[in-house]
């Protein structure tokens, strides 16, 4: 959520920056400065009325003990009472925060301008493409996916899920295994997670309200037995993210400890609202994939010098693994909405001949600390709002998937990148 102190002071500049995502946002940002100001006036008005009030209560006893007629001195506390009411003032601020909610990030003030991801700028690239003698088949083609059963998958559950089985199972268990090892390794923790995740959750890592279509939302039965009968509502994870945002919900973290790093592996449930006849073969657009995040707690200071440190981590495992791959900035039209810094990492697919994403990291700012009440105290005492950063490191379906074209053979079969060997026993 964005500061709407900031918001005010620096109207210009950041309907500037909002508008570069969408035009609209100029109009809706005066809409809430003015519901904002209206609210703070009443709770002024609202404060002052009760020092009124106080200070009026104090002198029923004394007018009674010196007999004097209280009826105006009730008629006015009536009155202050009555200016002392909530409700107004509540109706306003739930006004302006939740208009709030609904309203991205800024972005940081080189972000490249442009439309769609054809607009983003490439800033890296690594490797050389791989050459085959015959023509190369795409992921679902090749001889082990026979262990790729989404036929089963979509009679169990639907379409867009998969079943993976034999050779192609273990070695998405050593794609993961490998990730978080490598994690761990260069200073991450690891972190369990739950896969679902309250509302109060996912409207402070910034799902909700914005991303609500895509969510998979648990029903509550009830019942006298329901230990949720009284919850609010509950929904499977669209990523660890969720979660990691939400490790320190509602603390004030020692600033020494700072930057916290943690990774965490968990499955990840999309519906992909708005992407029908997209990508619907094969293990690039999934109702449900496995993940590996990266995230981080960060200094204002030193937040973007983190993002380039977990674009290195994230850009290691592709390295490991021989995958060729290539570095872009998301122009404005692409940024997410709670980033306001993004870099996706984009591997090569031969059958498409062209770069997929298969990891994203971002710098969020303190947009996340602000809706889940994160805070750290610094060595002068002074408590602000860390900044907060999430990576994926990686989406094991599209690693996998990319393993599967970029080492294949003519004969279908597929080459295992040296580096996953000692996970597959070899």
């Amino acid at each position: 959520m964005l500061d709407i102190k900031r918001l005010i002071n620096e109207k210009e500049e950041m309907i500037a920056s909002l508008n570069l995502r969408n035009p609209e946002f100029g109009a809706e940002i005066e809409e809430i400065i003015s519901t904002y100001e209206e609210y703070t006036a009443k709770l002024n008005a609202m404060e002052t009325a009760k020092s009124e009030l106080n200070k009026k209560s104090k002198l029923i006893g004394q007018y009674k003990k010196e007999g004097k007629d209280t009826t105006e001195l009730f008629a006015e506390i009536d009155s202050l009472k009555a200016a002392t009411d909530k409700t107004a003032v509540e109706a306003l601020r739930e006004s302006y925060t939740s208009r709030l909610m609904r309203v991205p990030n800024f972005l940081q003030a080189d972000t490249p301008i442009g439309n769609d991801d054809e607009d983003n700028v490439e800033v890296k690239r690594w490797g050389v493409k791989p050459e085959f003698d015959f023509e190369p088949k795409q992921h679902f083609e090749v001889e082990p996916a026979k262990d790729l059963d989404f036929d089963r998958a979509a009679k169990i559950a639907k379409s867009r899920f998969v079943i993976t089985r034999g050779f192609v199972a273990r070695l998405e268990r050593a794609i993961t295994n490998y990730m978080l090892d490598t994690h761990t390794e260069r200073g991450y923790e690891e972190v369990g997670v739950p896969f679902i995740a309250s509302q109060d959750s996912l409207l402070a890592s910034g799902q909700l309200p914005k991303f609500e279509n895509d969510l998979f939302k648990i029903a509550q039965n009830g019942g006298d037995d329901d230990e949720f009968e009284n919850e609010r509502n509950f929904y499977l994870i669209p990523t660890a993210e969720v979660v990691l945002a939400n490790l320190h919900r509602d603390e004030i973290i020692d600033g020494s400890s700072l930057p916290l790093n943690y990774t965490a592996y968990s499955q990840c449930f999309r519906k992909e609202a708005g992407s029908a006849g997209r990508d619907t073969r094969g293990l690039i657009r999934m109702h449900q994939f496995g993940k590996v995040e990266l995230f981080k707690y960060t200094n204002p200071e030193t937040s973007n010098a983190e993002l380039d440190k977990m674009v290195e981590d994230a850009e290691k495992i592709l390295q490991d693994f021989g995958l060729h791959y290539r570095i872009v900035r998301l122009c404005s039209g692409d940024v997410g909405f709670g980033a306001s810094k993004t870099f996706d990492l984009e591997v090569w697919f031969p059958s498409q001949d062209k770069f997929r994403e298969v990891s994203s990291c971002s710098n969020v700012w303190d947009f996340q600390a602000r809706r889940g009440k994160i805070r750290f105290r610094d060595e002068d005492g002074k408590v602000s709002h860390p900044h907060m950063l999430n990576g994926s490191g990686m989406a094991t379906g599209r690693i996998l998937a990319a393993i599967l074209e970029n080492f294949q053979n003519a004969d279908g079969t597929v080459d295992v990148p040296e580096a996953l060997l000692p996970y597959l026993g070899r």
